[in-house]
């Protein structure tokens, strides 16, 4: 039986997060972490169930006392007890796909970015998802695939980079794969015959440049692409810059169904990432709460 991954911009049943604990990722910079994770999670329940990763139940507990404090509405979020070496949902969170219109999730490997050694909580978390909502557990043959290296829409197409998926010396995800045996994956797994690899020339809409952020010495990866699709809104991160609110405008112009709501993330930044990698959708268990043509229904 075929399988497809849904948009990111298709109904999400809820968004899959997990509670920063490890200082490493944000290191001197920790303290505001949990904070923003709030407002994070407080934006997405308002049109969304959040799944939070908390590893245990002091990891729990920590979680849940800074959520009450930013006023979240904890009834929309499912506390999962699954341990995580890093918070990077997006790259190593569960991969939702559709057959014959049930939900599975496709086990992918996780490596760490072929980068860094504690990546073994992380690589489980695909077996533990599929584990706790009961949902069936796809073999891909052991193929390294981050969520943050593709981008579906959902009709057969999927947007990929060379410098990613086929990087032959410093960050090998898979030795040996060529863009045919991506391609297989790609079309069996999830549903996307038509591999867009960049650099080909597609038709862009540009954003704007924040102006460099640095800290201790290293320039961190400022972007506004890094905005990520709730229900109820597309969270954009901004670092107080000038072009903040060029980007809020251009953003708000091309997803006019949802409001555009920046969300400070110059902090976040230390950690290499922002909202987009912090983040995994899980698609609607219902299809008939989506429109025929797999936009967001009407709320």
């Amino acid at each position: 039986m075929s399988s497809v991954m849904p948009a990111e911009w298709e109904r999400h049943e809820a968004t899959w997060l997990a509670w920063p604990h490890n200082a490493r990722d944000w290191p001197g910079k920790f303290a505001p972490i949990p904070w923003l994770y709030a407002e994070i999670v407080r934006r997405i329940a308002e049109g969304e169930s959040v799944r939070l990763l908390v590893g245990d139940a002091a990891g729990e507990k920590k979680a849940r006392a800074v959520l009450q404090k930013a006023h979240v509405p904890l009834e929309r979020v499912q506390m999962l007890r699954i341990p995580t070496d890093r918070g990077w949902t997006r790259d190593s969170g569960p991969l939702f796909v559709r057959r014959g219109g049930e939900r599975a999730i496709a086990h992918f490997k996780f490596n760490a970015w072929a980068k860094y050694r504690d990546w073994k909580r992380d690589a489980r978390i695909p077996e533990r998802a599929a584990k706790a909502l009961r949902l069936p557990l796809l073999d891909t043959g052991g193929v390294v695939l981050e969520g943050g290296a593709i981008d579906v829409n959902g009709r057969g197409s999927i947007l990929v980079t060379e410098e990613c998926l086929l990087d032959a010396e410093v960050q090998v995800r898979n030795p040996g794969f060529g863009k045919n045996d991506y391609q297989k994956v790609f079309t069996e797994v999830l549903g996307a015959p038509n591999a867009i690899w960049l650099g080909s020339r597609p038709e862009v809409v540009a954003l704007p440049m924040p102006q460099p952020v640095f800290f201790a010495g290293q320039r961190l990866p400022a972007s506004y692409a890094n905005f990520y699709l709730a229900n109820a809104a597309v969270l954009v991160p901004v670092f107080t810059d000038p072009a903040d609110r060029t980007a809020l405008g251009i953003l708000a112009e091309l997803f006019g169904d949802r409001p555009v709501i920046g969300i400070p993330a110059r902090d976040l930044l230390w950690g290499l990432g922002t909202l987009h990698c912090l983040s995994q959708q899980e698609p609607v268990a219902n299809l008939t709460s989506q429109t025929s043509e797999g936009q967001p229904a009407a709320r």
